[in-house]
């Protein structure tokens, strides 16, 4: 007996109850994940530092060195880079923290003015109405914005715990990341599984050394551009400002946006209206510079998704883990494309999206 119910609502009905099962299992892991971040993000990070140690560990191994001498001779070298920038940035940041404060108030005092005398003509109450209301915004979301970075000593226990775990991770995937993944392929069972695997390990690692190799690139191209036009301009604080447009390049979209903001407030509130528009101005062509020419070229598809999926990714990331997960958000989603992306391949081999390959 057929049934009475329409075959278009049988259709929209089971995929419905689909898409519940698998948004409450990727809400289940989505929390326990978070619960386990002291291990997750360190891990992560871990294998960040592996995309870009490794190349040149295998350099030195193709030259004769042994496994463990080349993974020492990199992880050290690797360890001191890091403690090195992580040690200038920390010097540059906390002797100009005041200064970029300041800068900022006086900044916001002047558009306020603007505001008031300016062509929109707001009363003084208005303004005040309008400055509480973003100030309340921002309190209320601080939280999750920055992932309760200030949480006392548990928090600096957690970081300090996450930080060393990242090390031996790092070291091991440096020395071992490749017999590690030879070992977990062998638990898959053998033919077209296991080629899928294989194909996908390899994609991913190739995605996220495209990914964090290519956004420093464009970071430090879009600090340098920037930089050079800020003591022309006889900006202040030129190097947190570079600094701080270099790490904006690892929160595609919105990160660009907000550190360019933060240097044209900056020259407003010292040098002046004009050379604030000019420096609007250059931070703009910078931007396109960045989206038309540098992204395609040294990132090229490792990040090739719709900026609303970006945004999302950024806000989800935000709230589970701060300012880490909005960090880690970007390149976990390319990585989960580039899965999607190898299942939408039937078995034959042939993309669905290739349509010579198709009428072939």
């Amino acid at each position: 007996m057929e049934s009475s119910v329409p075959r278009w609502l049988q259709s929209t009905a089971a995929i419905g109850w689909r898409l519940l099962i698998l948004g409450a299992v990727i809400w289940g892991a989505t929390i326990v994940l978070a619960e386990l971040r002291v291990l997750v993000i360190p891990a992560i990070l871990s294998l960040f530092v592996g995309c870009l140690a490794t190349p040149v560990s295998h350099r030195l191994r193709a030259r004769g060195f042994g496994r463990l001498p080349t993974t020492l001779t990199v992880f050290v070298a690797t360890a001191l880079l890091f403690t090195g920038v992580v040690w200038f940035i920390s010097a540059q940041i906390a002797n100009s923290v005041d200064e970029i404060n300041e800068s900022i108030d006086e900044a916001t005092v002047q558009i306020t003015d603007w505001l008031g005398d300016g062509p929109f003509g707001l009363t003084e109450a208005r303004i005040d109405e309008l400055v509480d209301q973003a100030r309340q915004a921002i309190t209320d979301n601080s939280d999750g914005l920055i992932g309760g970075l200030a949480g006392g000593a548990a928090t600096v226990l957690e970081v300090i715990t996450g930080f060393l775990l990242m090390l031996v991770f790092a070291f091991f995937i440096i020395k071992d990341g490749d017999r590690f993944w030879s070992w977990l392929v062998e638990f898959v069972r053998e033919g077209e599984h296991r080629e899928r695997v294989e194909r996908i390990g390899q994609r991913s690692w190739s995605t996220l050394r495209n990914y964090l190799g290519g956004t420093a690139l464009v970071g430090l191209a879009d600090a340098v551009l920037i930089g050079i036009g800020l003591p022309i301009l006889g900006v202040p604080l030129v190097v947190p400002l570079a600094l701080l447009v270099f790490f904006g390049a690892f929160f595609p979209l919105i990160g660009a946006t907000l550190s360019g903001a933060v240097a044209v407030l900056v020259a407003l509130a010292t040098v002046g209206v004009a050379q604030a528009l000019i420096l609007f101005g250059i931070v703009l062509a910078v931007q396109r510079l960045e989206g038309d020419i540098l992204m395609p070229i040294l990132i090229g598809k490792a990040v090739d998704m719709h900026p609303l999926l970006i945004i999302v990714a950024l806000t989800i990331g935000f709230i589970v883990a701060g300012l880490i997960g909005g960090f880690l958000a970007v390149p976990i989603l390319a990585v989960g494309i580039v899965i999607v992306k190898d299942y939408a391949v039937p078995p034959g081999g042939v993309e669905l999206s290739d349509p010579e390959a198709i009428s072939d």
